[in-house]
């Protein structure tokens, strides 16, 4: 049997090797640990992206917090394609991607 040797197996392998370690530090000082990204991403996949009528694509509009990655881990863990629209684009400029890839989902993970 072939081993699986993707994205999320290397994810994996990285979590159980530094669990307790620091995965993210943002500049207001917050720190997210691998276990923490994974568990919560599991979360998101679980609750969220796990359905059989969902179009594989998603758009996430968001700036750089803590949610956006771990939506993208989850989108990355079950096969979903995943665009993050740029908070600062022109608003046209992001309709014109929603209405070209037709997401199954849109995120708003503004503050």
């Amino acid at each position: 049997m072939l081993a699986k040797n993707n994205l999320e197996t290397k994810f994996n392998l990285i979590v159980k090797k530094n669990k307790f370690k620091n995965a993210l530090i943002f500049p207001n000082r917050r720190k997210i640990t691998f276990d923490q990204l994974d568990r919560n991403s599991n979360i998101i996949a679980k609750k969220f992206l796990v359905q059989k009528n969902l179009n594989s694509r998603i758009c996430i509009y968001s700036d750089k917090n803590e949610f956006v990655f771990y939506l993208i881990l989850a989108c990355l863990k079950v096969g979903k394609s995943y665009t993050v629209l740029d908070v600062d684009a022109p608003i046209n400029r992001n309709k014109k991607i929603v209405t070209t890839l037709n997401p199954g989902l849109l995120f708003n993970l503004t503050d």
